[in-house]
């Protein structure tokens, strides 16, 4: 059996879940909430507990965009480099 398929809601829908559990103040159960709005129980339990920033989603960068284009067109020019050795030597050995 496949692992448990985990569902990633949209940053939108997981703050409007965390203002209603707000404005609930303690008059409904988070896990009631988390269902309607159907994000994860513990994910809406993180961010209203203050363990988690409710403003933040995912995580930081590692490069910064014009990093990220220098070395995806690095990876380009090495990988047409590296084809057309293959082809040349594969032409070779003919």
């Amino acid at each position: 059996m496949l692992g448990k398929t985990i569902k990633i809601p949209q940053p939108e829908t997981l703050l409007e879940a965390v203002d209603e559990v707000r404005r609930a103040g303690g008059k409904r159960s988070i896990k009631k909430i988390a269902a309607e709005f159907g994000v994860p129980f513990q994910t809406l339990k993180d961010r209203t507990g203050g363990r988690v920033d409710p403003e933040s989603f995912g995580r930081e960068t590692v490069f910064n965009k014009e990093e990220e284009v220098g070395l995806v067109e690095f990876a380009e020019s090495m990988a047409r480099f590296v084809l057309k050795a293959f082809f040349a030597n594969q032409m070779l050995n003919f």
